[in-house]
């Protein structure tokens, strides 16, 4: 089920930005190219972490409350509605330790300009982060189920 999340994430991302640079006029400078490699990494992350997430909570709807929960404080500490530059020492280490912080800068870095500095750095990590969670998810799963779990039930069915 991970790869078909995945597909149709990258198929919402890009909706999103075909609506806003067409009917809303955002400016967009950076290549489109670098811009899904970058949602693309994003979106690995992100994915990897839920499933580490629904590994603790034991219903759908446990599950679903916590991201809900969890959005609104991700994005304010993002850094790209308050600067990181004016966060405080555990807030801004707080923000570091997020995905969506290297996915926001990163984007709006290039939207605005064309070029982001630490675009390889950001992309980088968000594959790092999102590589290694799956890996943990799958030798979670591996383990919990006895040994019997493919690779291609946790990625593909």
């Amino acid at each position: 089920k991970v790869l078909l999340y995945f597909v149709l994430s990258v198929l919402s991302v890009g909706t999103a930005l075909f609506i806003l640079i067409s009917l809303f006029n955002m400016p967009m400078q950076g290549a489109m190219g670098k811009i899904f490699c970058l949602v693309g990494a994003f979106l690995l992350a992100v994915e990897g972490l839920a499933g580490l997430a629904a590994l603790y909570f034991k219903t759908r709807l446990a599950l679903v409350q916590a991201m809900v929960f969890y959005t609104l404080p991700a994005f304010l500490l993002s850094g790209y509605i308050w600067p990181e530059t004016g966060m405080v020492g555990i807030v801004k280490w707080i923000s570091v330790l997020q995905p969506v912080h290297y996915a926001l800068i990163t984007f709006r870095a290039l939207a605005l300009t064309g070029t982001a500095p630490d675009y390889w750095l950001h992309t980088g990590i968000l594959l790092s982060i999102g590589g290694l969670s799956l890996i943990l998810l799958y030798g979670f799963l591996y383990w919990r189920e006895g040994h019997k779990l493919s690779v291609k039930t946790v990625f593909f069915s």
